[in-house]
């Protein structure tokens, strides 16, 4: 894993902040981390094309509403794919409309697809006012937290189920955000770090016991886990460990250029970034060396009008 405490270590390690630079604090060199992070490294590895922020969320239908927000937290706010439920349990995917061609679908007595709206997503046509059992199925890609220090979040010692009319997470101690009403995330100890679950309100505190309700714990969740504040962790979330070189310079770049080492700066550019890129390129493509990626045509003649049926009608 890649924690916080491990880059503020290995960027100490590679260069000396004069004591005359009070301002570079740990906490701006994380902030400097979390510029690169989102800037730099999210989108190098999207480019690799291999899933590593994945995550799904379903969202019932609301009556006849037809705008639904994009997940806050996503990439780019972006997506991956949206699909329809319907009450029988078929799943199609919905296309992405041009804006000039919504009009030609105001007679579809279905929902054909769907356009961007800002920053939300209008189904096209409206919603049919009977939409029991109706949901969508969203894919996007999830943000890496912000990093702070393991002794702001809380590490959890045991988990009880469904108990007392609550999920309860007792934590080894209580950190200064923990308190009723809070927004808290749930995030893997183990590499890969992955956010198990987000944006869950503490529901009481009591002693070194958290209280959320019932559902709101993941089911994966385990013991050594964190409980950190909505948005942050002591962790960097989905991103191999193998990273931690490629981070490392890039802030010692940034902080370098901020002291004013302009010459030191310029190694880091010129020698370090480069050839850390090209390293991390080599390890993390392909993803899986034994099994190929199988390509379908959607689009092609051969296989149109039985795609097409499938598209839209559900699966066979």
């Amino acid at each position: 894993m890649i924690s916080s405490d491990q880059i503020l270590q290995s960027v100490k390690r590679a260069i000396s902040i004069p004591a005359s630079q009070p301002l570079i604090t740990d906490a701006v060199i994380l902030g400097f981390a979390d510029e690169i992070i989102s800037s730099r490294l999210v989108p190098l590895i999207e480019s690799y094309d291999t899933e590593f922020f994945l995550q799904l969320v379903e969202i019932p239908f609301v009556g006849t509403q037809q705008d639904y927000a994009i997940p806050y937290r996503s990439v780019a706010r972006g997506l991956r794919d949206v699909l329809l439920i319907d009450g029988t349990g078929n799943t199609r995917s919905l296309p992405l409309l041009a804006l000039e061609d919504v009009n030609l679908y105001i007679n579809s007595t279905v929902i054909s697809g769907f356009f961007f709206k800002n920053d939300k997503i209008s189904l096209v046509p409206a919603v049919p006012s009977n939409t029991t059992g109706t949901s969508l199925k969203i894919w996007y890609r999830l943000s890496p937290s912000k990093l702070i220090s393991a002794s702001e979040c809380a590490t959890v010692t045991a988990i009880n189920y469904d108990t007392g009319g609550f999920d309860q997470v007792t934590v080894a101690s209580i950190p200064t955000f923990a308190t009723t009403g809070a927004l808290a995330d749930f995030v893997a100890k183990k590499s890969g770090n992955a956010i198990r679950g987000f944006d869950k309100t503490i529901q009481n505190v009591s002693g070194n016991v958290l209280y959320f309700s019932v559902g709101d714990v993941p089911s994966d969740l385990s013991v050594g886990d964190y409980v950190t504040p909505a948005e942050f962790s002591p962790v960097l979330n989905s991103i191999p460990n193998e990273a931690i070189g490629l981070v490392r310079s890039h802030v010692c770049y940034r902080v370098l250029s901020a002291i004013g080492d302009h010459e030191g700066a310029a190694i880091i550019f010129k020698q370090d970034i480069p050839a850390e890129t090209k390293d991390f390129n080599s390890i993390m493509s392909p993803r899986i060396d034994g099994e190929p990626t199988i390509l379908i045509n959607r689009r092609s003649l051969v296989r149109g009008n039985k795609f097409s049926q499938r598209r839209w009608l559900g699966p066979p």
